[in-house]
């Protein structure tokens, strides 16, 4: 950073800088508060771009690192090129905040067992070691690991004979065990253990049934490459499964690579940059009904591979659905009865973003199923959706919806994508990106044709104004017993809560629970009784600089008062909303819905 001239104020004087979301060096976040500092002759170009580590072609925006960090690895500032330091730091897929702060609980646990066996004299207790593994000592020990890697790289290319013994040589990063290289050399005898009884160097391929191997298994985190199985196509993989859960860490980021293997006088292995979750037989993926979902005028592709994460439609004991959007689709998730785990929601409260992310919520009848999968697409990201239509005619909407007055709307159709089975489940994949969804990937799925369907069940067209992307659901109120409201933190509210939407449960238990808005299982207050309810009475708080949002719901009437509005629903007919990350807003109508 330049230093202040003559006749300038210091403020004056500062560069401003798009920098890379990541330290260079510990490759973690950077935090509000945190002092960073950045390389003004790197030949830097001012670069938007999502928090990864893949820029378009010709753009590099500027490195930057935390003060601490650039302490621990010297005088001069990291090289940054392609065959420099910054090519070796790298990730190769953008990691989700989630896995950042487990790769955060990783170290510090790896951290505790190394003081505890530096210091067997001290005898404290595992709390005590976690309270001296502070965030700074992981980030120390995250620049130490990569500064270890630096000085120990070797570009050298290495040549394997594939009619002998493939051996792997293993390395540790922050006490997770990665391939560093194959060699055809067995191991020497002073090759022992090196952590946690696992050996360094272990034979992948046998030479003796080398000719039989047609695929080659790679499982790989954003980092490197945690195992390599060479097998047939006839292996049961369930043991890959089983073995990849194991060396996890705590981590559930890690993706398996399908490799087929061309036998001739010239070993090859050719990849399609795709990865899984699990790994795939090659009879599995040709059995799938692949389909590419982005909007029409988007020029550029997704980054890097395809990293395709799943969910099972039409599961037994499936009792509703989930689905997650932040300017695109960006996960769809089947819940199970008495389900008890929702960290899931985690990885999309994302700091910088709280409360921007709508969460749609669609429970299930007993008997209902998924039947028909629908999509629209156009030339951008709020022309994207997908509607799924169940065996009963309701309609689970993934994605905003669009006014019906603009003629220019009128192409923007769903259409249909696929049918699925009526006597087993589907499993669906899709491509987990900041991008959103942009690869759809079905199996056991019917393409057969199915006449066109209307976007939405809605009313009418809103009547606010707005350039935002707003989301609409309905609901009927007549029989309604119940209502759950459900909340959110929002930035801009300080990260305070603000209720996002409601649950209707209904006297006849044949009828689905419906969601008015957004609703996330893991933010529920107390219910609201209806018997003998007249009406429900919707508080919108504006106070000071926030914009108005939902702070309230009572069943009896409250008068306005500067900072509160107060908007009555009866709980006849059908109530509306029109809502997006903060605001919405509520309609009523005696009239039962129609097809728009």
């Amino acid at each position: 950073m330049s230093d202040s001239t003559d006749g300038e104020s210091e403020e004056d004087a500062l560069d401003c800088y798009i920098v890379r979301a990541r330290c260079g060096l510990c490759r973690f976040l950077f935090e509000k508060g945190d002092r960073v500092v950045t390389d003004e002759d790197a030949g830097i170009q001012i670069c938007f771009r999502y928090d990864c580590d893949a820029p378009d072609e010709g753009q590099r925006p500027a490195a930057a690192y935390h003060e601490t960090c650039l302490g621990l690895w010297g005088p001069e500032m990291p090289a940054w090129g392609a065959d420099d330091f910054s090519a070796a730091a790298i990730y190769t897929f953008k990691p989700s905040f989630l896995d950042d702060q487990r790769r955060r609980d990783r170290i510090r646990r790896f951290l505790c067992k190394k003081l505890r066996s530096l210091y067997p004299s001290a005898r404290l207790p595992l709390e005590v070691w976690h309270m001296v593994a502070t965030d700074e000592l992981v980030r120390m020990c995250a620049v130490y690991s990569i500064i270890d890697l630096w000085q120990r790289r070797n570009s050298s290319n290495v040549e394997l004979d594939m009619t002998r013994d493939i051996w792997a040589h293993y390395m540790y990063i922050e006490g997770v065990r990665y391939i560093e290289r194959l060699t055809n050399t067995p191991p020497a005898d002073d090759d022992g253990p090196r952590y946690d009884n696992a050996p360094a160097v272990a034979r992948l391929v046998d030479e003796r049934k080398v000719s039989d191997y047609t695929i080659l298994y790679v499982l790989e985190d954003y980092l490197g490459i945690r195992q390599l199985v060479a097998a047939t196509s006839k292996r049961d993989l369930s043991a890959l499964t089983v073995a990849s859960v194991n060396t996890a860490d705590g981590r559930d980021n890690m993706w398996w690579r399908m490799v087929p293997i061309q036998q001739g006088e010239v070993l090859r292995a050719v990849t399609d940059s795709v990865v899984w979750r699990a790994p795939m037989t090659p009879s599995r993926i040709a059995a799938m009904r692949f389909v590419d979902y982005a909007p029409s005028g988007r020029m550029d592709k997704e980054w890097g591979d395809w990293h395709m994460e799943s969910t099972v439609l039409n599961a037994p004991r499936v009792v509703g659905y989930s689905a997650f959007w932040f300017g695109h689709l960006l996960g769809l998730r089947a819940h199970y009865g008495n389900e008890k785990d929702l960290s899931f929601y985690d990885q999309y409260d994302i700091p910088e973003f709280l409360g921007f992310c709508v969460f749609i919520y669609f429970p299930l009848a007993k008997g209902e199923r998924l039947a028909e999968v629908f999509g629209r697409r156009g030339g951008q990201d709020n022309h994207m959706g997908l509607l799924i239509r169940t065996n009963r005619g309701r309609d689970m909407v993934l994605g905003p919806d669009l006014p019906q007055y603009h003629d220019h709307f009128q192409h923007l159709r769903f259409r249909h994508i696929c049918s699925l089975p009526s006597d087993r489940p589907t499993r669906v994949h899709y491509n987990a990106s900041p991008r959103g969804v942009q690869r759809l990937v079905f199996e056991d799925a019917n393409p057969a044709s199915h006449p066109a369907v209307q976007p939405a069940r809605i009313l009418q067209d809103p009547s606010f104004s707005s350039a935002g992307m707003y989301f609409a659901s309905t609901v009927c109120l007549d029989g309604a017993v119940r209502a759950t409201p459900s909340y959110k933190q929002q930035l801009y509210l300080e990260c305070h809560f603000m209720i996002c939407g409601l649950l209707f449960e209904y006297l006849d238990e044949s009828r689905p629970h419906v969601a008015l808005g957004e609703f996330r299982l893991d933010h529920v207050g107390k219910p609201i009784s209806l018997l003998d309810v007249d009406a429900l009475y919707f508080g919108y708080s504006c106070e000071g600089k926030t914009s108005s949002h939902l702070t309230e719901i009572v069943t009896s009437r409250r008068p306005d008062t500067p900072t509160m509005t107060w908007v009555r629903i009866p709980l006849r007919g059908y109530a509306e909303m029109w809502f997006e990350g903060l605001h919405s807003f509520l309609s009523h109508y005696n009239t039962a819905p129609i097809d728009c």
